[in-house]
Parts: C-alpha cells; structure tokens; sequence
C-alpha cells in the first residue's frame, strides 16, 4: 500500500490559481519537491500539510497586500466622507456600494494584471469583500457583545447571517470579473501578441 505523499488538494489548487502561469510549473513542483522530501519525513503528514498550507497563504498574502491596502484606504475615506456626502450604498447591506464596486474593479484589474488570469481576480475581489463585511461584524460584536449570541437565541439570524456575508461575495465576485476581464485584456503579453 503506498502512502498519500500529496499536500490538500484544495491548497494545490489555491496556488494553481494565484502563480502566474509561466511560473506555475516550477513554483508548484518546488514547493510539492520541498514538502515531499524534506518536510514530510522530518513533520510527519499532519504538520507538513499545515506547512504547505502557509507557503501558499504566504504567496496569496504576497499578491493581495496592496489590494488589502487599498480596501483600508478607501474604506476609511468612505468613513470620513459620509457626514458629508450621500450614502452611496446601492442596497441596505455592508459591502454592497458604490465604492466597493470601484474596489472591486480595482482588485479584479490588478489581480489579473498581477497574475493574467481572470480567476484570481475575480477571487481576489470577492475575498476581500467579505474580509470587510467580517471585519465590520467583528467591530459590531466588540461594540455590543450580546450580538454573539443572538444568532442561537434567534436561529434565523444565521440565514440572516448568510445573506449579510453572501451578498458582498457575489458583489465582489462580480465586480472583481469585471476588473479581470479589463486587466487581463490589457496584460503586456496580449498587447504584444496583438
């Protein structure tokens, strides 16, 4: 019987989706060599998934930081803004507004530009979407700890929950696609090959 020698298939596929794909063969075969060889003999199975599992949010954080950067920035200036300025919300939901479409477009362009593929971002925008709503969730519960417990006094505020999270996802993932699409259109190579 041989022994499963592979990392979290979720956490290949993570890195096939973020590594540009001139870099993906070495980039994914280094690491997989380096986990195979050296971590999974001296860490054992458990631990050396885990280590896997950080060179690739490593990589990830890598690419996001000047988007997360940029949701900080424009987030803050929305903030500072609003005694001022209308809200520009288009529903009655975080991360559902007109700035967040911009971030949107924002994280997608430089995403796919980052890396030329459209997945990543897409994927980018739609993570970072949520990462506010959370954020603001978490701020909301340190303001008002009872807001913990309600969802199990109330279950329905799990669903309540899920369309609060889910809503800016897909807004995210949208605008992101968008973002992509334009970045990856306009990539170096393909304005050369055209």
């Amino acid at each position: 019987m041989t022994e499963h020698t592979n990392p979290p298939r979720w956490a290949q596929g993570v890195l096939a989706s973020i590594v540009r794909p001139s870099e993906r063969k070495s980039i994914t075969g280094d690491l997989l060599e380096e986990y195979r060889e050296v971590q999974r003999p001296q860490l054992g199975a458990r631990r050396a998934d885990g280590w896997y599992v950080r060179q690739v949010f490593s990589l990830l954080w890598h690419i996001m930081w000047p988007s997360v950067a940029l949701v900080v920035v424009m987030k803050a200036a929305t903030l500072a803004l609003q005694a001022f300025v209308w809200n520009r919300s288009l529903v009655q939901l975080p991360g559902v507004s007109i700035v967040d479409a911009v971030i949107g477009l924002l994280v997608g362009f430089y995403g796919a530009q980052r890396t030329g593929l459209l997945r990543t971002g897409a994927c980018m925008a739609g993570l970072l979407n949520v990462f506010a709503v959370i954020v603001l969730l978490m701020v909301a519960a340190v303001r008002s700890p009872a807001l913990l417990m309600a969802p199990f006094e109330k279950p329905f505020m799990f669903v309540i929950l899920s369309v609060v999270i889910g809503a800016p996802l897909g807004f995210g993932l949208a605008f992101g696609s968008l973002g992509a699409l334009v970045g990856r259109w306009t990539t170096p190579a393909r304005r050369r090959a055209a």
